[in-house]
């Protein structure tokens, strides 16, 4: 056993797997996001880090709305509203409340673990 699963702490396990979702929602950026720097953003009534989804799409300023294509762990995926949707989206995977669930408690997990 290592040292930090002794003193009790969690380990974090980077997520390999990106998820495109279905259908296509909007939200607001809080922070300014770049392609080599990610942001915030508003959605679904709650805040998000975010990143581009598409590395070549532009910047996007705080007040500016973006359209969430899909989510890498945490981290929602995005693009600005005028640009195209990236073409990895044609291997879709459907959401269904289980997941969203699950990544309501995973954002939690990540408060408390910020928090100590």
């Amino acid at each position: 056993m290592n040292q930090a699963m002794k003193r009790g702490e969690l380990m974090r396990v980077a997520p390999t797997t990106t998820q495109w979702f279905a259908e296509l929602a909007q939200g607001e950026v809080d922070q300014p996001i770049a392609s080599s720097q990610p942001g915030r953003i508003r959605f679904q009534r709650s805040f998000w880090k975010a990143e581009l989804a598409d590395s070549s799409c532009r910047s996007v300023k705080s007040g500016e709305s973006v359209r969430v294509v899909g989510r890498l762990g945490i981290t929602l995926l995005v693009v600005p509203i005028e640009s195209a949707v990236p073409s990895q989206r044609e291997k879709v995977v459907q959401v269904d409340w289980t997941q969203k669930i699950g990544s309501a408690f995973a954002v939690v997990a990540e408060l408390a673990i910020a928090l100590r």
